[in-house]
């Protein structure tokens, strides 16, 4: 009975012991290599004890110790009794390892060995890291440019650059467009919208927070410059195609048309005489947008008509003219003075003789519209510039000659010999249909008979001159041979 209860107490007091001793190896595993920041050798002359919370710390332009306290039977050795290692392949100082406490933003191998023991327990092995410090970017001007050919930015502001770091940090934009892509750092000139990231050029540093001033998320948006597509005014006469075009303007950066994708095109159906309004649509550029002006097609009319005020005679045009065109003409008495002051500036070019007379003059104008150019290019066949102008219920006697002296707004002169008449109607061309027109009845056929008829009569009158100078000679002779015959004298001689 005794026995047995020895024997238990025995074996409770074993287990006990077994458990306590569990509980002092772990602890002592946790002393020494704590997390998975590092693992550490020791026996029980000497302990490492890092500072976990300072093993990822960021970059702050000064050198960093790594944080670690060494124990030798549980008291702190000094600094100098120990030496701690950084080793970092991507740097160049602490590629072979180095003592001096790193500065640069990094992730370092460090070794923390007692100085003067060796073997198992007298060193540890850690990471340790320097992250880069984050920066605050402030974003700010504006955000909206109108496309010119040159480059927009915004500006962006770093806060929180260490002191002596100021020229070293240079923080770049990449704009990324719905239609662009840009390298970083490189400007948008194209119109597009560009969304905006960021990164450091200092490896030390990295990208915290970002605001804009505007609000929201950082955008650059440069917008199309606006063209102006005017339709170009046009004028054809009817039955002609018209050439249709458009004119763009509005270009900046000394450019052109060039950089127009898709021309903007006008187009019509008109065909009937008249003033059509013309209006550009379509066109495409990248940097440009259009809005749009209209033109004017105007379809001329082949003929005219005008009228002679106090008279039965009318006058029809044919030729080009505006839509709508009319004509009014006056009578000019030939022997009033208006008509007088006509005739004298005719004859002042030379355009009449001592033989004419005027017959008639008329005075031309248009009420409304006028007499227009073919708009065909000049050479091509069909272009008009003249009209034709036909006067019905003129009349004339056929059986004299006549010619017309047509004398223009401007002052300019001309004599027309070639016409038509037949049945009171006269048909003439001219250059211009507006002015005065006078027509001539020529009398040189009369004058010429006239003419020779006087010198018939010269003849005889100087023949019966003769014959009286003659008789009265041949009186004096006889007269003169009486007197020599009273005096005994022979007066003749046989």
């Amino acid at each position: 009975m005794c026995m047995r209860t020895v024997r238990k107490s025995a074996l409770i007091l074993v287990s006990v012991a077994a458990l306590f001793a569990l509980a002092i190896c772990a602890a002592c595993f946790a002393v020494v290599s704590g997390t998975d920041a590092g693992v550490a050798y020791a026996d029980a002359a000497y302990t490492f004890e890092a500072d976990y919370s300072k093993l990822d710390t960021p970059y702050n332009a000064d050198a960093q110790p790594f944080p670690v306290t060494v124990k030798e039977n549980g008291v702190v050795l000094s600094s100098d009794r120990y030496t701690v290692t950084y080793t970092c392949s991507a740097l160049e100082d602490y590629a072979s390892g180095s003592v001096a406490a790193p500065v640069e933003a990094a992730t370092y191998d460090v070794r923390v060995s007692v100085d003067g023991a060796e073997g198992e327990g007298t060193y540890a092995d850690y990471e340790y890291t320097i992250s880069p410090k984050a920066l605050e970017l402030e974003v700010s001007g504006s955000n909206s440019y109108a496309y010119n050919g040159a480059s927009f930015s915004r500006n962006v502001s770093p806060l929180g650059i260490c002191i002596g770091d100021e020229q070293s940090v240079n923080v770049i934009v990449t704009y990324t467009g719905s239609r662009h892509d840009l390298a970083p750092g490189v400007r948008p000139v194209e119109a597009d919208t560009y969304t905006m990231s960021f990164a450091v050029d200092n490896p030390n540093y990295k990208v915290g927070a970002v605001s804009d001033t505007l609000g929201g998320s950082p955008y650059l948006t440069i917008t199309k410059r606006t063209l102006v597509a005017k339709a170009d005014d046009v004028s054809v006469t009817e039955g002609r195609t018209p050439v249709l075009t458009v004119t763009v303007s509005g270009f900046v950066n000394n450019e052109d048309a060039s950089v127009i994708e898709e021309m903007p095109v006008v187009n019509t159906n008109a065909t009937e005489v008249g003033m059509h309004s013309l209006t550009p649509v379509g066109g495409k550029a990248a940097n440009y947008e259009f809005t749009y002006e209209r033109g004017t097609l105007t379809i001329n009319s082949r003929t005219a008509f005008g009228t002679i005020d106090s008279s039965a005679v009318t006058i029809d045009f044919s030729g080009v003219f505006a839509p709508n065109t009319a004509y009014t003409g006056t009578i000019v008495d030939p022997k009033g003075e208006e008509g007088k002051e006509i005739d004298d500036t005719v004859s002042k070019y030379r355009m009449t003789n001592f033989t004419a007379t005027a017959e008639y003059i008329f005075k031309i104008s248009a009420t409304e519209g006028g007499m227009r150019q073919d708009s065909l290019p000049e050479g091509e066949e069909g272009r008009i510039e003249h009209a034709t102008l036909t006067f019905n219920n003129l009349n004339l006697d056929s059986s004299k000659t006549y010619y017309i002296v047509f004398m223009d707004a401007q002052g300019g002169v001309t004599k027309i010999t070639n016409y038509e008449y037949a049945n009171g109607t006269l048909k003439f061309s001219a250059y211009a249909a507006e002015g005065t027109i006078i027509v001539y009845r020529d009398s040189q056929t009369l004058v010429v008979w006239l003419i020779v008829l006087g010198a018939v009569v010269l003849f005889f009158v100087l023949l019966l001159i003769a014959s009286k100078v003659s008789y009265y000679n041949d009186k004096k002779d006889i007269e003169a041979a009486k007197r020599r015959r009273n005096q005994g004298k022979d007066g003749y001689r046989w």
